[in-house]
């Protein structure tokens, strides 16, 4: 039986249809000047300065910090994680996503998996949908009910599942209208080993493949947003949609050999501005 007919059996890919316009939502950020695809802008330049500091910003601190079984939006510091293993991605349809759609999707996860891997280092595999392999990367795109069902049948079967991720399966995080995100889990020691992340299929076109970009990049270890982070997804302005040049660098550095998951920010940080002079050498007298 392969991993998706086990969840099948499980009775989580079932639901109702609910229907949220994200659009609105979308042409809104367009019209402030926002969801841009250019990778590096000539209007938004950064200096290697920026990136340190960005960096430390971005993978030491998190946006949430989780007190009991609730995820409060206050910034915490944190030690760095990443992945330590190959990533192997599994997507998960709920049956409201038409077949044309999956396709699509599947085409932009696959695309931007294979962008990953040469940044970080990892080998990156979509499994095919009749694959036994297990995934430790799940990438589960649903409308609100199929997701409020998927979380109470996740409930009953597995008691040890996350509580919050059960609540934001259910309903929007803070009643906010976000149309992804992510959660990550490993053992400890700044090791990351598994990767759950929820697109809301109600999310369309741009907006829908800039939730893959966000939501996969952070799940390898980038996990807050900074508002001065700029030309960059690591940020809640929602400027930039997909991935920019500054942000490859910044998975460039977490992943180079020099550092370490569990690493301190203090312990990191003498560390950083030569790690970024030899990647990016030309920017290194940029201001």
């Amino acid at each position: 039986m392969s991993w998706r007919s086990a969840v099948a059996a499980l009775g989580l890919l079932a639901g109702a249809c609910v229907e949220v316009d994200y659009n609105i939502l979308w042409q809104d950020i367009e019209a402030r000047g926002g969801m841009r695809q250019d990778r590096a802008p000539a209007d938004a330049p950064y200096s290697n300065a920026d990136l340190v500091r960005n960096f430390e910003s971005i993978v030491f601190f998190s946006e949430f910090t989780r007190i009991g079984k609730e995820l409060i939006p206050a910034r915490s510091s944190i030690k760095l994680r990443r992945w330590t293993e190959d990533v192997r991605i599994g997507v998960l349809f709920g049956p409201e996503v038409s077949a044309d759609q999956r396709r699509r999707d599947l085409i932009d996860i696959g695309s931007f998996a294979a962008r990953l891997g040469p940044l970080t280092g990892l080998t990156f595999e979509v499994l095919p949908e009749d694959s036994e392999e297990m995934p430790n990367f799940i990438i589960y795109v649903a409308d609100q009910g199929t997701r409020s069902a998927f979380a109470d049948a996740l409930a009953d079967e597995v008691p040890e599942a996350d509580p919050v991720l059960l609540q934001d399966l259910r309903v929007d995080r803070s009643r906010e209208i976000s149309p992804c995100f992510a959660y990550t889990f490993g053992p400890g020691g700044g090791v990351i080993d598994y990767a759950f992340i929820v697109v809301k299929h109600e999310a369309l076109g741009l907006l829908r493949t800039s939730c893959f970009h966000e939501e996969m990049a952070q799940a390898l270890g980038p996990g807050n947003d900074d508002e001065l982070a700029r030309p960059s997804i690591f940020n809640d302005d929602e400027e930039f949609a997909l991935l920019t040049e500054h942000d490859e660098y910044l998975l460039r550095m977490l992943y180079d050999p020099s550092l370490r998951p569990g690493m301190t920010a203090d312990e990191a940080r003498p560390l950083l501005a030569p790690l970024v002079d030899r990647l990016r050498p030309e920017g290194a007298a940029v201001n």
